[in-house]
């Protein structure tokens, strides 16, 4: 369910890890669909991803 979620949002390639972290930040907070996160992530902002995460 949040893998494929993740999978549906994210517009850009991630790496295994990357995935793995963003389905994991997905299954503790759920706001990943409505996040900065993800509109940072998807416009190749790859750098903004850790604040990002720790702001969470």
């Amino acid at each position: 369910m949040f893998e494929e979620r993740v999978a549906r949002l994210v517009k850009v390639p991630l790496t295994g890890n990357q995935h793995a972290v963003l389905v994991s930040s997905n299954f503790n907070t759920g706001s990943l669909g409505k996040s900065t996160l993800l509109k940072k992530l998807d416009k190749g902002d790859h750098d903004a991803v850790p604040a990002e995460l720790r702001s969470g």
